[in-house]
């Protein structure tokens, strides 16, 4: 079994549309939404513990994704997290990305979603309803000390080396040729085209790089293992 981690604009709906939904009807790959590490524990709650569960995901520069992020969200075509609908505004102003980064909102959002639950409690609520899982949502999280940061950053470097297979943005069409081939996937005659959104504000550059400072060295990491 397959476990697909959708890590926001990273070009997980090109590979979902494109190929994992196909696979998805043979029964041989979970991509519903965007997993944090750790849902094969979910499935083993629900009686599925006998398969062989295999990570795979997708990684992206932080900075260019947070951008993308941003760029996504203020067109109003978020559909990921029901809360950011209700975050539009805030998008909009011009100390949008100083309150971000003072509440935690989106910040170092790959080594959270790669380290799995933050809250092991939050199992609990999701048996029973797995097909509707949408656990993760960068607007709920908090702050995090230092040091609860550098546990995660660890933690989902731990991820990253166990991996099944590991993708980057910047190269998905060659990296989606060797998953098909690794996973004996159907190779599709052509990927879909990347879908352009319009930036609407600038954005500091410094922040930006601040609110992914785990990102960058987690993607760093990904990088020496698996480019």
């Amino acid at each position: 079994m397959v476990i697909f981690l959708h890590i926001p604009k990273t070009g997980g709906t090109t590979l979902r549309s494109s190929v994992l939904y196909h696979e998805r009807k043979r029964g041989r790959i979970i991509a519903g939404d965007h997993y944090p590490y750790g849902v094969h524990l979910i499935l083993d709650g629900m009686k599925v513990s006998h398969r062989k569960y295999q990570y795979i995901t997708i990684m992206r520069d932080p900075v260019s994704r947070l951008r993308s992020q941003i760029s996504y969200v203020q067109t109003g075509l978020d559909h990921y997290t029901d809360r950011a609908h209700r975050m539009i505004d805030l998008y909009k102003r011009d100390d949008m990305l100083a309150e971000c980064y003072e509440k935690g909102w989106l910040c170092n959002l790959m080594t959270r979603q790669l380290s799995g639950l933050e809250n092991p409690g939050d199992l609990d609520l999701l048996k029973g309803d797995f097909w509707k899982l949408r656990i993760y949502n960068p607007f709920s999280v908090g702050s995090l000390v230092e040091q609860d940061m550098d546990r995660l950053l660890e933690q989902a470097k731990k991820t990253v080396r166990e991996m099944s297979f590991l993708m980057f943005t910047e190269r998905l069409d060659r990296d989606i040729k060797k998953l098909c081939s690794k996973f004996e996937f159907n190779l599709p005659k052509r990927l879909p085209s990347k879908r352009k959104t319009s930036r609407k504000m600038e954005l500091d550059e410094d922040l930006l790089k601040k609110m992914n400072e785990y990102d960058i060295e987690l993607y760093n990491y990904a990088r020496s293992i698996w480019w």
